[in-house]
């Protein structure tokens, strides 16, 4: 599947040639139908004495929709740590370029800080043990 637009570009250009045929027409444009309508990623962590997360990545063109939560499993507060690690690269975020959005204490109510930022959800703002914080945004990624 194309994820990026110079590979959604080279794959339809790979189906066409100087014949273009029915059938590589609708071989190139399932590349863009498959692009918009993706699959959620999920790479869930649960257990105990870990930051559990239970998020859902949903990459559409060049953004990265993001819902769902992590929580705190840990006995102690924790502050500036990876809290959900983005294992797949094209949901990567865009380099140079961190995303800063909050999440939702359920708790307190509280606005938490995270930050999309290369390779994970980075947290930001201290959280209590078992802590939950709701998120739902969106960042970019590489083009």
């Amino acid at each position: 599947m194309a994820t990026t637009k110079s590979s959604m570009i080279a794959a339809i250009n790979g189906f066409i040639t100087s014949i273009v045929s029915v059938l590589k027409h609708r071989n190139s444009m399932l590349e863009v139908v498959n692009e918009f309508y993706q699959v959620p990623y999920s790479n869930q962590v649960t257990g105990t004495d870990v930051i559990a997360n239970n998020i859902l990545f949903k990459k559409q063109g060049n953004i990265v929709h993001i819902n769902g939560f992590f929580q705190n499993k840990k006995a102690t507060i924790q502050q500036f740590i990876t809290v959900v690690p983005i294992v797949d690269s094209k949901y990567y975020a865009k380099s140079a370029q961190d995303t800063v959005f909050f999440g939702i204490s359920e708790n307190t109510g509280n606005k938490i800080r995270v930050s999309a930022s290369n390779n994970s959800l980075y947290l930001l703002d201290p959280i209590s043990p078992n802590e939950r914080v709701y998120v739902n945004n969106h960042y970019q990624t590489n083009d």
